[in-house]
């Protein structure tokens, strides 16, 4: 049997392990719904965040793996599904019906989709001042409106509670989300695809026979150029 591959997308009994995972842990992201709205918010931002410091976010900073086979298994599962929903934004950009979130329904067939809401503004802090520029856009501002909505939907503090989302309504926001994060997705493009500019040598070459330009009177190759410490001079 073939080894699944870090570019093969999660077998629903993977996700069920992952899952399972997630829900055991004390901190961190609580289920694969909120870990695949946190990775869209990621992958749609401004700026790359390594997963150096993406991964203490999802098992929470102080977590422990019971062995080094669970940690390879749990990782390789992370990764997967981080790679499942890059491609898959990826191609919204042709084809916006292919990008299918991760929403749990309830034994009635109910989507609250409030999970999903939380991860994805928990990317966004991550790298909020990267943000404000979408924030701070009248015409792009209103993108993270639904996941807002959803995210304070039963927030303690009452100020920060939207109006009751009424149960017809609630499929409308669901979709009115996705829309917005692939919105978003296309709006950080540009940003997303700037190259670095490669460094350029200021002034004139020096070759490895000429004088060293720090005035040792050796030759640069036998001086700084050598690539090896010299005394001071």
């Amino acid at each position: 049997m073939n080894q699944p591959q870090l570019n093969d997308r999660l077998s629903e009994a993977e996700l069920d392990r992952l899952n399972g995972f997630l829900e055991s842990l004390e901190d961190g992201i609580a289920n694969v719904e909120m870990l695949d709205g946190f990775f869209t918010a990621l992958i749609s931002g401004p700026e790359l965040v390594p997963m150096s410091e993406v991964l203490p976010e999802v098992w929470g900073e102080n977590f422990v793996f019971e062995s080094e086979a669970q940690a390879t298994e749990i990782a390789e599962l992370v990764m997967r599904h981080w790679n499942s929903v890059a491609r898959a934004l990826l191609i919204s950009m042709q084809d916006p019906d292919n990008c299918e979130p991760v929403l749990f329904e309830d034994e009635d067939g109910f989507v609250p989709g409030n999970l999903w809401a939380c991860g994805f503004m928990w990317g966004v802090e991550m790298r909020r001042e990267q943000w404000e520029p979408l924030m701070d856009d009248e015409e792009t501002a209103w993108a993270l409106t639904p996941m807002l909505m959803l995210t304070h939907e039963h927030d303690p503090d009452l100020e920060l509670r939207p109006p009751a989302i009424k149960d017809y309504r609630r499929g409308e926001l669901i979709d009115d989300m996705i829309t917005a994060a692939l919105a978003i997705y296309r709006y950080f493009e540009p940003q997303r695809r700037e190259v670095v500019a490669p460094i350029r040598r200021e002034g004139v070459k020096v070759g490895r026979n000429d004088p060293c330009p720090c005035g040792s009177g050796r030759k640069f190759k036998q001086c700084c150029g050598s690539g090896t410490p010299k005394q001071l001079h």
